[in-house]
């Protein structure tokens, strides 16, 4: 997605990791969490992180970014590809959707992931409004897991450089045209998000640098 921001264009497709990053701890998490067999979204896919542990498990699995993540070229995985692209290749059981088509989709999930995504989004609001879409997707028993990470030297870094431009909580880096914004949600900010969108927390804690929230529906 893109965000006019104080003279600069977030793009924030600029932020998303390759596979290779993949934190060890999340993909062990992710076996423990996502049903066998399940009907399973990512929120956020980025260049497909986590992903093909995912589509492993799952029966069917929807992979949701903004239009220029998912049809750009780039590395995907280990290809030269677009993530449209790979996914097709690669996935039959999965489908991509931008932001904007997921919004007319009806699905409903039996788990969904929103791993380091609302970070890059500059607007609590925009954060709060992310988290209850996905909140409505949700089967009465599925569940979700948000993670973002709130601290490395880099952050810190970038925060106590003053010609580093500052934003809401968290900063800028980039040309005007074509900046990134790396927002710092502490798991307190996490856990009053999810909270706020209307989710129930089943359980939140701290691991190294990123903070976690299990969360679903009011299953009353």
């Amino acid at each position: 997605m893109h965000y006019k921001l104080d003279g600069y264009e977030i793009h924030s497709e600029n932020a998303a990791k390759p596979a290779k990053q993949a934190s060890t701890y999340l993909k062990t998490l992710l076996t423990e969490l996502v049903p066998n067999g399940g009907c399973v979204l990512d929120y956020g896919c980025g260049k497909l992180r986590y992903a093909s542990l995912l589509a492993q498990t799952s029966s069917k699995l929807l992979l949701v970014d903004s239009e220029v993540q998912l049809s750009r070229k780039q590395v995907v995985i280990d290809q030269e590809s677009t993530v449209r692209d790979y996914v097709a290749k690669n996935w039959p059981h999965a489908r991509t959707l931008n932001d904007r088509e997921f919004k007319s989709d009806r699905t409903k999930f039996d788990f969904v992931l929103c791993a380091n995504v609302l970070s890059a989004i500059p607007h609590k609001r925009r954060r709060i409004a992310v988290v209850r879409l996905i909140a409505e997707r949700l089967h009465r028993r599925g569940q979700s897991l948000f993670v973002c990470q709130h601290t490395n030297s880099y952050f810190c870094a970038a925060m106590a450089d003053e010609s580093v431009k500052k934003f809401g909580d968290g900063f800028i880096k980039g040309e005007k045209d074509n900046a990134s914004f790396y927002g710092i949600i502490r798991p307190t900010d996490l856990r009053n998000i999810v909270l706020s969108a209307g989710l129930l927390i089943s359980r939140s804690w701290v691991h190294d640098q990123s903070g976690y929230v299990i969360a679903h529906q009011d299953r009353r």
